[in-house]
């Protein structure tokens, strides 16, 4: 792609990317179009005019990157795993969750797909275990909203919290859209509700996530937790976990974890 430059300057077309890439093959060239597009919201490129007349125009981050692989030899570019630690198995699954279940009516996974920075193939198959555990629903193919809660093992995880529960249906349930939906609380929520300190809160939220009766959402403090009552009470499922070893950095949306420094 940088050969492209010489030709058409700093703004390249679309057309020129892909028959450089792809020649005829509209699969492939289908591949260029999304790959860029993600590239767009990665703010590594700059999209500018529309359909047959998009140009793309590369950022001084994105050209600094392709020099650099360029003037490397081609046995260094060979893919290999990342030591990078990553999330749990359920991380990125309960962030997708939780992204759903705060927008009350939906959303497109294409916009999942931005505020993660993941593949669509990901997405899809987080979409997909959530889907098989009921926790969400997909009306149409791409559209994708939290499932209605089965009230009856709602009610279950509530009486299972018994003297507790006039709280959780304060700060765990909520009126809307014409029906009940389940609402992510923090800790913090549940003590002033119950009015005690925040330190006996999060040990009866923990007590509560062992027994089943809510599912830990991974947040923006994660220290403190957001949760969300049980709809599928009594099964379980695993938390967004931290071990010693590894911090979360918080960039936007997205998550990294990365070793602590020495």
């Amino acid at each position: 792609m940088l050969e492209l430059r010489t030709i058409f300057g700093d703004e390249i077309p679309l057309r020129a990317i892909q028959d450089r890439a792809c020649g005829d093959n509209a699969k492939c060239r289908k591949g260029v179009a999304d790959g860029l597009r993600r590239w767009r919201k990665r703010g590594l490129v700059i999209a500018r005019g529309a359909r047959r007349g998009l140009r793309y125009a590369f950022t001084p981050q994105l050209l600094k990157m392709l020099d650099r692989l360029s003037n490397q030899k081609r046995t260094t570019l060979k893919r290999t795993r990342s030591s990078r630690p990553v999330d749990s198995t359920w991380g990125t699954t309960l962030r997708i969750y939780k992204i759903i279940l705060e927008s009350m009516i939906g959303m497109f996974t294409r916009e999942i797909e931005g505020r993660l920075g993941i593949s669509r193939t990901a997405v899809r198959y987080h979409i997909n275990k959530l889907k098989r555990l009921g926790l969400v629903r997909e009306p149409f193919p791409g559209y994708v909203e939290p499932a209605p809660p089965d009230m009856k093992r709602v009610e279950e995880a509530l009486k299972a919290a018994g003297e507790h529960r006039v709280v959780l249906e304060a700060v765990g349930l909520i009126y809307a859209n014409g029906r009940i939906q389940l609402k992510p609380f923090t800790s913090k929520e549940y003590a002033m509700v119950k009015k005690e300190s925040l330190r006996k809160a999060q040990r009866k939220l923990k007590q509560f996530r062992d027994e089943a009766i809510i599912i830990r959402l991974p947040g923006r403090r994660c220290r403190l937790g957001i949760c969300v009552i049980n709809p599928i009470y009594p099964v379980r499922i695993p938390e967004h976990i931290h071990d010693r070893t590894t911090r979360h950095l918080y960039g936007g949306w997205r998550v990294w974890r990365r070793r602590k420094s020495s």
